[in-house]
């Protein structure tokens, strides 16, 4: 499902006020989460853990142990970790900065989840705003935990469901 085809509605011109709205919503909700992403000790998390785990994946290490734990292998969460220092190079924010920019694309699924429920401009507004401005989820995105990415899999799993219930009743 590409992004251009899953944002149609928004080039329908009587639409532009709500791509308007949603882009405005997105960039803010975006900028609270950019904010001094780049400082230190942003959060609570166990930075150097998940930096250190990401940068064994690009060396083809999958599993790791915690202690004297048995193998632990976590593909989801340390190949996306990987893949954000891979493309944002080895930085102490990749990570963050790769769940920031999810999270962004979480804000985007649920405008367009939002519209194939109601089809109301209001009802997606108001969803990615409070999303947007949720504490949580601001949280969340600047974090190196799984949260970010969880929330998107979440959203696209809802999103597709939503979609083909919706097609089974044409």
């Amino acid at each position: 499902m590409p992004v251009a085809s899953t944002l149609a509605f928004l080039r329908v011109p009587r639409h532009r006020g709500l791509a308007l709205g949603l882009l405005c919503i997105t960039l803010l909700g975006m900028s609270v989460r950019l904010y001094g992403l780049t400082a230190i000790g942003i959060g609570g998390n166990d930075t150097i853990l998940y930096y250190s785990l990401a940068e064994r994946w690009l060396q083809g290490e999958f599993d790791f142990r915690i202690a004297n734990s048995g193998q632990v292998f976590r593909p989801v969460l340390l190949a996306f970790n990987a893949a954000s220092l891979w493309l944002f190079g080895q930085s102490a924010y990749a990570i963050k900065l790769g769940n920031v920019l999810l999270d962004g694309c979480s804000m985007l699924l649920l405008a367009r989840l939002a519209w194939l429920i109601s089809k109301q401009a209001m009802v997606v507004l108001s969803c990615t705003l409070a999303y947007a401005f949720l504490p949580i989820s601001v949280w969340a995105s600047r974090q190196e935990l799984p949260h970010a990415a969880s929330t998107f899999l979440l959203l696209l799993t809802f999103l597709l469901f939503v979609q083909a219930l919706l097609n089974e009743n044409k």
